[in-house]
């Protein structure tokens, strides 16, 4: 539990990093996605207080990825970077697609913005297994670990 919460915190800080450059970017090649972020009739202001949790995500984020790589990363084998690919890629068929999908049926928002949203989340996904392969290596049931 120790290494969840250690792995955890470095994980969000990472990946809160990455969705503000990821953002950044996005706003840069999309520019009217900031006009439709300053829309409080679709998103909450920036001082509202409830857009803390835009903040705390990326540490639930962080756990939760944190904890399903302790009990997965025995099925990883090979380079960091194979390993991140796999992981990341699981995460994108099981959180970000079906997120995508539910949004795009749910949200009147430009498609484009649904879509960069999703690779957010991929790239995201790929961050922290980058991390987490490095601060908790894969090793195989039946194998010690290294001390």
């Amino acid at each position: 539990m120790k290494n969840v919460i250690k792995n955890g915190l470095i994980v969000g800080i990472c990946v809160l990093i990455a969705t503000f450059a990821i953002n950044y970017v996005t706003i840069s090649i999309y520019p009217n996605f900031q006009n439709i972020y300053e829309n409080t009739q679709i998103f909450r202001g920036v001082d509202d207080p409830l857009m803390m949790v835009y903040l705390v995500f990326p540490f639930a984020l962080g756990f939760a990825l944190a904890w399903g790589w302790g009990r997965i990363k025995h099925e990883f084998s090979g380079s960091s970077l194979k390993n991140a690919w796999n992981f990341s890629l699981v995460f994108l068929v099981v959180v970000a697609v079906p997120t995508f999908l539910i949004q795009l049926g749910s949200f009147n928002l430009p498609v484009m913005m649904m879509i960069s949203w999703m690779l957010t989340t991929y790239i995201n996904g790929y961050i922290a297994a980058l991390i987490l392969g490095w601060l908790d290596p894969p090793t195989r049931l039946g194998q010690p670990q290294a001390q």
